[in-house]
């Protein structure tokens, strides 16, 4: 049984649309969610939406739509996680909501990750760098992160990453079928493939070198 488990305190920092991408590129894992959404129109037998969320003997992933009450159930959730990933966008109170979740979670579990969405595509050479952007309020944003010193993953603003919530397809697999779609979004495919991976390398699963096809950079 493997558990990946994606927490925050602030609504709409895609933390349902990256559970979501994860699902369906991870195909042997429920997604269960506390958050009301389409999702559950997608495919009834592996996703759920669950005003009460608890643990399950089987893989899954668990999309926490805020998580006010600190019940048992939750707990065990986030005690028994594999990977528990953070999204996070780069602004003063995603970023203070961030730490506050950081901060209530490592002491049932240390394994965080911090997944920074929605990024311009401006800044993200600098940032998969390790390099300043030149932007003051990005650059403090981001040496707050460091701070924390967890594992930290970038990925840009697109449509392409959020249409998996209406078409039901994640982004690698959407890109499979259309060769122009694959070269619109080749940057973001190689982000979120190199967070696939990881992903992928913290519960046990074989990694994909994911290089937007013939049309990476």
């Amino acid at each position: 049984m493997k558990t990946i488990v994606l927490a925050g305190k602030k609504g709409g920092i895609s933390k349902t649309t990256t559970a979501m991408n994860l699902a369906l590129d991870l195909d042997e894992f429920y997604l269960l969610s506390n958050d009301d959404s389409v999702i559950e129109s997608h495919d009834s037998d592996r996703i759920k939406i669950m005003e009460d969320l608890k643990l399950i003997q089987a893989n899954a992933i668990y999309d926490m739509g805020g998580f006010v009450k600190n019940t048992k159930n939750i707990s065990d959730i986030f005690i028994a996680a594999d990977l528990i990933i953070c999204p996070t966008f780069l602004d003063v109170n995603s970023i203070k909501r961030l730490k506050n979740t950081v901060e209530e979670l490592t002491p049932l579990n240390g394994k965080i990750t911090i997944l920074v969405n929605n990024i311009k595509g401006k800044y993200m050479k600098n940032l998969l760098a390790g390099e300043k952007t030149g932007d003051k309020k990005v650059d403090s944003y981001i040496e707050i992160l460091n701070n924390l010193n967890l594992p930290i993953f970038f990925i840009r603003e697109s449509v392409g990453f959020t249409k998996c919530m209406t078409e039901g397809e994640s982004i690698l697999k959407s890109t499979e079928k259309n060769k122009f779609e694959a070269y619109l979004y080749r940057n973001i495919i190689k982000e979120y493939g190199l967070f696939l991976n990881f992903v992928k390398k913290q519960i046990g699963i074989d990694i994909t070198e994911y290089k937007g096809k013939q049309y990476a950079n």
